[in-house]
């Protein structure tokens, strides 16, 4: 299986490598969310697991240009919050 991790902080991007079974057999990584549809055709991944938060392209926007061009393409939006939820 194809992995592509799109995060721009280092440790996160390691974070979820490390949660990734052995059957990931290709995981490729990328750090800016300006970069990934590049990123994406060039690999063509089976999966991509990206952060939601970067900048200046947040996961979001990166998410309707990939559909755009690849509409059956799988992923998943991660983020990380420190606040309370009230």
């Amino acid at each position: 299986m194809k992995i592509l991790i799109v995060d721009d902080n280092d440790v996160m991007r390691e974070m979820i490598r490390s949660f990734l079974p052995e059957s990931c057999d290709e995981i490729r990584e990328c750090d800016k969310g300006v970069d990934t549809l590049d990123c994406y055709r060039a690999f063509l991944p089976d999966w991509v697991i990206m952060d939601w938060e970067m900048k200046p392209l947040d996961g979001l926007a990166v998410l309707r240009q990939i559909l755009g061009g690849y509409p059956d393409a799988k992923i998943l939006l991660v983020t990380q919050y420190d606040e309370p939820v009230l």
